[in-house]
């Protein structure tokens, strides 16, 4: 991540783009944990990005913790400002 992101900031925004910005990140994090690089030129490793990008774009994969509404409400109740950060 580190990597792609010194290459190309503010995922692939002002060259590439999103898309092709995490599909070159699951190539490289694959790779690295020992994935035969020839594996990225066959058809069905396509369909594997693009089914994990589907999943981590969507909500699915992503889950609020039962306790985090009422740790943000005692926050605000103190008077702890708060703010919403994304990366989407």
């Amino acid at each position: 991540f580190k990597q792609q992101s010194k290459a190309q900031p503010n995922f692939g925004r002002d060259s590439e783009g999103f898309g092709p910005w995490w599909r070159v990140l699951i190539d490289r994090t694959f790779v690295e944990a020992g994935m035969d690089s020839a594996v990225l030129q066959q058809s069905q490793w396509g369909y594997m990005q693009k089914a994990l990008l589907d999943c981590f774009t969507g909500t699915e994969a992503w889950e609020i913790f039962p306790e985090v509404d009422s740790a943000l409400q005692g926050l605000q109740a103190k008077g702890v400002q708060l703010a919403v950060l994304s990366d989407s």
